[in-house]
């Protein structure tokens, strides 16, 4: 049984984080919800989530299905790697005002125990404002994960002048490193407002790399403004889960 407010047995992904800082004056705001809404019924018709919110290619409802991170070698944490990802937020229904402020008000929720069954992971949060060494967390961190990744690098680039095991283990953790853990760090502003877009820790972020496939009746929720109801029911007449309405 639940017993903590703070978290929740459902990790929600809103899909309207470009449009809101496209779009932010008032009097577009009919205007990125239409397109807002168009996007959340084609996600729930094609039933794939893309990473970065973009198709990678023109067939409906088909996902990638290899792990992509690019690593740009940038000197800033929140740019040093480019994970290929889908995101959700672990944060309860009657908290998530602050969120879709940010993010646009619509949005999917999946249950926690069916994302964890799909390799779903929470991200490690490091604020990048805090002292440490002299120097900001974020500059030292970076600083040491490029000079992890670039000397595990050199070793497997050379492994012809390796020994084998000395060559297979760097391979290895270069891998891990590059793929399943770094990726996972995520940098944030701990002496931002809380209304700060660049203030991400109470998002309380979950990842998966590339795109994620449902299907229809995985769908635990649907987040949307209250004037959008009827022309869900009618685009989508065979989605049966719950609709909350956030204006």
């Amino acid at each position: 049984m639940q017993v903590q407010r703070y978290i929740s047995d459902e990790l929600t992904h809103f899909i309207g984080r470009d449009l809101v800082r496209e779009m932010r004056f008032e009097e577009e705001r009919d205007e990125r919800d239409e397109r807002l809404y168009a996007r959340l019924v084609s996600i729930l018709r094609d039933r794939v989530l893309f990473a970065g919110g973009v198709p990678p290619n023109p067939e409906p409802g088909k996902a990638t299905a290899k792990v992509h991170v690019s690593y740009t070698g940038k000197p800033e944490l929140s740019e040093l790697f480019d994970p290929n990802i889908v995101c959700f937020c672990d944060i309860p229904v009657g908290d998530v005002e602050i969120h879709a402020a940010k993010y646009g008000p619509f949005g999917l929720s999946f249950d926690r125990r069916f994302l964890l069954a799909h390799g779903v992971n929470p991200v490690l949060y490091l604020a990048e404002d805090a002292d440490i060494e002299g120097d900001k967390a974020g500059k030292v961190f970076a600083e040491e994960m490029k000079h992890t990744i670039d000397f595990l690098g050199e070793i497997w680039h050379r492994r012809e002048d390796m020994p084998k095991e000395v060559s297979a283990a760097a391979g290895r953790a270069f891998s891990f490193l590059l793929y399943h853990h770094f990726p996972l760090v995520k940098g944030f502003r701990a002496r931002a407002s809380d209304e700060d877009p660049e203030n991400y820790y109470m998002e309380r972020e979950w990842r998966t790399y590339n795109d994620f496939n449902f299907a229809l009746h995985d769908v635990r929720r649907v987040y949307l403004p209250a004037r959008f109801a009827a022309r869900l029911r009618d685009d989508l007449p065979d989605y049966f889960g719950q609709v909350t309405f956030l204006d």
